[in-house]
């Protein structure tokens, strides 16, 4: 039997609560190389391609759910939303490889190499900065991923359904650093500020509170 993996499912939207993190922001940059990605058409159709992906990925079968979104984009050539699609999947796919001990660095280079297209061509979109910023998270680049979901913050507005995953992606950002006494204050706020914009997300819910009691175990706080 395959190992079930889950992909968390955010709803609702979470206010910025942090002014600065404490990471230094890079400035996007305002002239795209490329002109802007098309959102495509067909909403009925990218949503059934999306929630089948979803489905596929919760069932192990990473091949099956990356088929069906690059089948997706034939038909929807460039469609944004396939394409953040496609990057997530292959993110559940290295970040399932690296707990398995297999060849994650390799896999991860796709996604990560996919967002920064993305934010070349557009970079006023939250969602490439988050796809690159997981990336980095995955092969233990946190300082990078740091700045690099600040972007993704500052271009969401507080307003994303992917809020509160960006959230958590800052919280691993601060808990990957070594020798900052930040770290341990602003993984916790962000992965506290991650729990409260989860909404009904169990699944979510449950790795965040898993999160907070790994933080509190690495510095030594009960």
């Amino acid at each position: 039997m395959k190992p079930i993996v889950q992909i968390a499912i955010v709803c609702g939207c979470l206010t910025l609560f942090f002014v600065n993190n404490g990471f230094c922001e890079e400035k996007a940059d305002p002239s795209p190389e490329k002109a802007p990605l098309s959102q495509g058409t067909g909403a009925d159709t990218i949503a059934q391609i999306k929630e089948s992906s979803i489905q596929q990925v919760r069932k192990g079968d990473f091949e099956a759910a990356i088929a069906t979104v690059e089948s997706g984009l034939q038909q929807h050539p460039y469609n944004f939303e396939l394409e953040v699609t496609l990057a997530k999947v292959l993110l559940a796919q290295s970040d399932f490889a690296k707990s398995m001990h297999s060849d994650y660095k390799k896999l991860v280079k796709r996604p990560y190499k996919m967002g920064k297209q993305m934010y070349k061509a557009d970079p006023y979109r939250p969602d490439p900065y988050f796809i690159v910023a997981r990336s980095l998270i995955i092969i233990g680049q946190y300082q990078r991923a740091g700045k690099t979901i600040q972007k993704a913050l500052y271009f969401a507005r507080g307003q994303h359904p992917d809020l509160a995953l960006y959230y958590e992606v800052l919280g691993d950002a601060w808990q990957g650093i070594e020798g900052d006494a930040r770290a341990y204050p602003r993984a916790k706020a962000a992965y506290q500020g991650a729990l409260y914009g989860a909404g009904t997300d169990a699944v979510l819910k449950e790795r965040l509170e898993r999160k907070l009691i790994s933080l509190d175990d690495k510095f030594g706080y009960e």
